[in-house]
């Protein structure tokens, strides 16, 4: 899970050349037949009320894979919602510290789990939004989703989070996350408004 700036920040340096396709409304509703396999979506955490999205990658069948910290050494539920204790964390962050978990936590390898979730789980009534590469799934994207699902990698906040998982499945090397960039929140400008920096690139 990662602040928006540092998404964006993220993608531009793994070259992703996406597209928005969706961002959630007023209404709630989410429009399925919309989505394409290989979509990038990401979804505003649970119990938070700053710019923290969790992401995941549509496979079809109303199936979003993602990557997360296993339930028994998480903050946070396999559905992604923040326990009270990170809850405090992410809304009253440390100055030198700018994640969504506890500072012993991200400087250490969690165990992590890959899983499918349905469309509607995976949204959960959040914020969202749907990005798509310009030059569509990397053809192996099956075969990178089938070979994900045993994939036993440790979750680390920096190096191996929900991002990078799943920007590696749609074909690209994502480096470390960026550490330095402020928290989303202190920031005035929109999700909407930070995602032109992708329509910028292309």
């Amino acid at each position: 899970m990662d602040n928006f700036k540092n998404i964006i920040t993220l993608i531009l340096g793994c070259n992703g050349n996406f597209k928005t396709i969706l961002e959630s409304n007023d209404d709630g509703n989410f429009n399925m037949s919309k989505l394409e396999i290989g979509d990038l979506i990401l979804r505003r955490m649970l119990g938070t009320k700053t710019k923290i999205y969790h992401a995941g990658v549509f496979c079809g069948q109303n199936d979003v894979i993602q990557f997360s910290v296993a339930p028994h050494c998480s903050t946070q539920d396999p559905e992604g919602r923040v326990g009270s204790r990170s809850k405090a964390i992410l809304n009253n962050p440390p100055s030198s510290f700018n994640c969504s978990v506890s500072k012993c936590q991200a400087l250490s390898e969690q165990t992590g789990e890959v899983d499918k979730v349905s469309v509607k789980k995976f949204i959960s009534g959040q914020k969202y939004f749907v990005l798509r590469l310009t030059t569509g799934p990397p053809r192996d994207l099956q075969e990178n989703i089938n070979m994900a699902m045993d994939d036993n990698r440790d979750y680390h906040l920096f190096n191996n989070n929900c991002l990078h998982f799943a920007l590696r499945l749609l074909g690209g090397t994502p480096g470390p996350m960026p550490r330095s960039q402020p928290m989303d929140d202190e920031d005035e400008r929109s999700e909407s408004e930070e995602l032109k920096a992708l329509t910028t690139q292309n």
